[in-house]
């Protein structure tokens, strides 16, 4: 079971209040027995930290483009070389689309 970024961030926070409560406090025994149940709960999660940059890696591209909703990978424009990324691109405008809504970032290393 995965757990996301939020859980995490609950638990940091509750921490943080923990600190902050005076031990007098009647929330103070429930703030700690949310902290162990989100700890239990949390207690078999890897956080796996990303990969470190790799200079010698080769950068990878994504291709998007602006649609109502806001900026969307177009069909098969990810994990694209920088030539592959500029080919479709020429592609795309050639089909029409508007250069001011289309776009090329970096998207990773391969």
């Amino acid at each position: 079971m995965s757990y996301n970024k939020k859980e995490i961030e609950a638990l940091a926070s509750l921490e943080k209040t923990i600190e902050l409560t005076d031990e007098t406090s009647p929330a103070y025994a429930s703030l700690i027995s949310a902290r162990d149940d989100l700890k239990s709960k949390l207690s078999n999660v890897t956080i796996t930290p990303p990969n470190p940059y790799n200079s010698q890696g080769e950068k990878t591209y994504r291709v998007e483009e602006e649609q109502t909703a806001g900026w969307a990978v177009v069909d098969n424009g990810s994990d694209l070389t920088k030539p592959e990324a500029q080919e479709l691109v020429q592609r795309l405008y050639d089909n029409g689309y508007a250069p001011s809504r289309v776009r090329i970032l970096v998207d990773g290393q391969r």
